[in-house]
């Protein structure tokens, strides 16, 4: 009895040791060794406190590494799975899936964000309709349709993505979308920075700091990351 006793203490133990070693990599934004020795810990004992962990790892990782979306979708399909609840990371994935081609496993995710509460419900209903259009449906005909504006709607209406708007208008928004899709980051800090001098909306405000909280997140800038995505929000 006391030999299993001291078994199961010295695996605790081990536990314990795995978590704050991968604490440390974590701060150091050793994103690839905390999570190594976290899913190590995680598979030890499965705990609530170092799932939410490994998935901020996974997501922060996954979102560093945007610009090869491949790479990325693991990483966001992990954090999305330990924290399924987590719209953060469900937009992300979302997003991401969307990227690739790949609409009709973007849309239950932008589905189930809308129908949420969250402050991503806003950021969804473009997406989601554009998801229901690609796959052949009519988002007239989803209940999306009246959250949008009607520059989105007009958008939808001729069969519009954001990637034929840049071309067709010359938009600093929308080229700053495209060139964020493609990786080219500096290009889109620039050309979004250009949009809030000038918005055209409140809500293209917001999407232009969402998007630079993510240009900063993928340089690991956390605190501006924050900051932007807080001024979003607080812009509706």
């Amino acid at each position: 009895m006391a030999k299993r006793k001291q078994k199961k203490t010295t695996s605790a133990q081990s536990s314990d040791a795995l978590r704050r070693n991968g604490l440390q990599a974590f701060k150091r934004r050793d994103y690839s060794a905390a999570i190594a020795v976290w899913e190590r810990a995680y598979k030890q004992r499965p705990d609530g406190q170092t799932a939410v962990a490994l998935a901020e790892a996974h997501f922060r990782r996954g979102v560093s590494a945007l610009g090869s979306s491949e790479a990325a979708l693991a990483d966001l399909q992990r954090a999305h799975q330990l924290q399924p609840d987590d719209d953060c990371y469900a937009h992300h994935l979302a997003l991401t899936l969307h990227r690739l081609g790949r609409p009709s496993e973007a849309q239950p995710l932008y589905q189930k964000i809308y129908q949420g509460k969250s402050p991503f419900a806003k950021r969804v209903t473009y997406p989601l309709a554009l998801a229901l259009l690609q796959q052949g449906e009519n988002p007239a005909n989803h209940p999306v349709w009246a959250a949008l504006s009607e520059a989105e709607q007009t958008m939808l209406q001729f069969g519009l993505s954001p990637q034929q708007v840049a071309a067709d208008e010359g938009s600093p928004f929308w080229r700053g979308i495209l060139a964020l899709q493609n990786g080219s980051f500096a290009q889109a800090d620039d050309l979004l920075r250009q949009t809030l001098d000038k918005p055209e909306s409140l809500l293209q405000q917001a999407a232009a700091h969402y998007a630079l909280g993510l240009i900063a997140a993928q340089a690991e800038d956390w605190r501006a990351a924050r900051r932007h995505w807080q001024t979003a929000y607080n812009s509706g």
